[in-house]
């Protein structure tokens, strides 16, 4: 038996942190049934019988007692069995031999079962609920009990209390005076505005109201101005929520914008090409990027922005590397959700595949990650980076008829992004060691510790 906390720590790594059940698996040290199991229950189930427990004498007459309580559900008050009733016809009619108080616990269980019952889950408004209640209090220093009248609208929470000497019929008419009188208050409609706000689910306006009414009331604003700069800050809100709503969801491997990404370090890259990419009406078009270069030019952080600037245009994103991908697609086809993973990543506006051509794809690999391909074609945007030009993506595929069929696929409607020139990374080291302090001529360095120490 696992504690509730071994629990938590392994639904948290599987629906949290989006592992799947086999690295759940790994590395809390569990098999894959467990790990299982765990995912479906957020609590340890507890003991549970693999079969109900046997009733032998009992058992074959069950029917006669279901059909008996069946029966009386029609019957008369007066006529309707007790569990005493059922088991003396069972001893005498059917020659039982068990105890009363086997029968007594299935008439028991079996009668709660049948019964409905009703709950109201919405109350509307106007409705209200009184009662009272009791409480101890301290008046001029004697200790007393005191009866409180209760008015409760469920609707809205709002409640009125009163407290009375005794529960009579003149407190419980005056009870209902003073929460009449209750409700003419100004009070109470913030209260009912405050529920309506939480109810549409508006924070930003129950957040902001109070302060904005305050600044209008001062300003000599009219009503209009004052609700429509509610819904402004309303609206400003939602949207920067949706924004780092898809930003997690896209699960970058940074967040990366153009602000930060220096067009002259990389001279063959078409600068406004790019910047009309980052509008993002490729993704409306369902055309595709490739991205072509050796390594450290910038490629990622270009994929990076642009699926950034679609996250912020309120378009779904997902980054991934190619390895990556294609581990998940395994992974998903040896757990049977293939189908699912397949679904999710071809609804995906914009698919983000980082580093194709760093390792070679095995045959599964190569054919689960040219699926992909086909069933986003024309479906779907997706954004490539690569380091080996086309020709030679024969070598990562391992199959020159495979490669022809997903260039074929990817080219059509296809923007391709040049980004060929000296690692922008080694450049930056460069500079680094040149900017270090120099050993003068009557310095030396230690051999053995690095250490500058003059001569």
């Amino acid at each position: 038996m696992f504690a509730v906390e071994t629990y938590a720590a392994v639904r948290r790594f599987a629906f949290i942190e989006g592992n799947s059940r086999r690295d759940a698996a790994r590395v809390f040290g569990l098999s894959r049934d467990t790990v299982a199991k765990m995912c479906r229950s957020s609590a340890p189930p507890g003991y549970v019988r693999t079969k109900p427990p046997g009733r032998p004498k009992l058992g074959p007459l069950i029917p006669v007692i279901d059909a008996i309580l069946e029966s009386d559900k029609t019957a008369p008050v007066k006529q309707r069995h007790t569990a005493k009733c059922i088991f003396e016809r069972l001893r005498d009619e059917h020659g039982f031999a068990g105890g009363y108080t086997v029968v007594k616990d299935y008439v028991r269980r079996a009668r709660s079962h049948a019964q409905e019952m009703f709950l109201p889950l919405v109350h509307p408004p106007g409705h209200a609920q009184v009662d009272f209640g009791e409480c101890i209090a301290v008046i001029g220093g004697v200790r007393m009990k005191l009866h409180v009248f209760c008015f409760d609208l469920p609707q809205s929470d709002a409640c009125f209390i009163k407290a009375y000497a005794a529960e009579t019929t003149e407190a419980f008419l005056d009870g209902h005076v003073s929460a009449f009188a209750f409700a003419e208050t100004p009070a109470l409609p913030r209260v009912l505005l405050g529920h309506h706000l939480r109810q549409l689910k508006l924070p930003t306006i129950l957040r902001e109201y109070k302060k904005v009414a305050a600044e209008a009331s001062r300003e000599g604003a009219d009503h209009v101005r004052d609700l429509l700069r509610l819904v402004e800050l309303e609206l400003i809100d939602r949207q920067r929520w949706m924004v780092e709503r898809r930003i997690r969801a896209a699960r970058f491997s940074a967040i990366k914008s153009f602000d930060t990404f220096d067009f002259t370090a990389i001279p063959s890259l078409n600068k406004p090409l790019v910047l009309e990419l980052a509008r993002c009406e490729y993704v409306v078009a369902r055309d595709n990027i490739i991205a072509l270069g050796n390594r450290g030019t910038g490629k990622t952080h270009v994929c990076l922005a642009l699926g950034l600037a679609a996250c912020q245009r309120g378009l779904s994103v997902t980054f991934t590397t190619a390895a990556g991908l294609v581990h998940q697609l395994m992974e998903a086809r040896d757990e049977k959700r293939l189908l699912r993973l397949q679904a999710q990543l071809a609804a995906v506006k914009l698919l983000i595949i980082d580093e194709l051509g760093y390792v070679p794809l095995s045959q599964t690999g190569a054919e689960l990650l040219f699926e992909v391909f086909s069933q986003r074609h024309e479906r779907g945007s997706t954004i490539v980076t690569s380091n080996p030009p086309f020709d030679e993506w024969t070598s990562v595929f391992g199959n020159q008829r495979l490669t022809g069929a997903l260039l074929d696929r990817l080219t059509h409607h296809l923007h391709i992004l040049e980004m060929n020139g000296e690692s922008y990374r080694l450049k930056q080291s460069r500079a680094r060691r040149r900017k270090e302090p120099q050993p003068t001529a009557e310095q030396t360095i230690d051999p053995d510790t690095g250490e500058i120490a003059p001569t």
